[in-house]
């Protein structure tokens, strides 16, 4: 079976009744594209699916209109929606709404960190230490600084401890967005120690 139209304005379309009023439709109902309609009265109809005729891409009531429609009953959209195709990636973020992948990772000379699409982000370092110089009956690094992997929005919580010394430990917090500030100690003098760093806080 065809049904053919002149022109583009033009309808071709199988319309279903009940008694004679209509009640759905499907078609080319004044435009090239695609359409399922439905009516509960005959008059007042709603575009239930509209198929773009050039990418055959869906909108229509059926379908997902914005990354908060959460309506019951609506088919879900693609970029509204996740799974293992966006679930890693860049985070992003507009008004507060997720605009990129849920979970983000990464490294760089500074260390490393996560992301989540929730503003949460997490840094950790490893960073050698010479814990060598005498302060009354203990030893300290001295003062020290690292730079986190990823900035914060603003000054994190954060914390350090030595990795293998077992009568050492690091007075560590975040000093700032973008560094931390910690200094190590031990009760014998020792070089080359690694200082565990890590700090929690938001990337927006």
């Amino acid at each position: 079976m065809k049904v053919n139209k002149a022109a583009t304005g033009d309808t071709a379309s199988l319309l279903f009744q009940s008694a004679w009023t209509g009640h759905a439709e499907m078609g080319l109902a004044g435009s090239m594209d695609f359409s399922i309609k439905v009516s509960d009265d005959g008059v007042a109809w709603t575009d239930a699916m509209v198929f773009d005729a050039l990418t055959g891409h869906v909108t229509g009531a059926a379908v997902q209109a914005s990354v908060g429609d959460f309506a019951p009953g609506k088919l879900a959209q693609a970029t509204f929606t996740y799974g293992p195709g966006n679930l890693l990636g860049t985070v992003s973020e507009a008004a507060g709404q997720p605009t990129g992948a849920v979970i983000e990772q990464g490294s760089n000379a500074q260390g490393d960190y996560v992301r989540f699409a929730d503003g949460t982000q997490i840094c950790t370092a490893q960073v050698v230490v010479d814990v060598d110089q005498a302060t009354g009956a203990l030893y300290w690094s001295g003062a020290q600084q690292h730079a986190f992997p990823m900035a914060f929005s603003a000054t994190p919580v954060g914390s350090g401890a030595l990795a293998s010394l077992a009568s050492g430990w690091v007075n560590g917090r975040a000093g700032s967005a973008i560094t931390w500030d910690f200094a190590a100690f031990a009760t014998a003098s020792t070089t080359g120690e690694t200082a565990d760093l890590i700090a929690i806080g938001r990337w927006y």
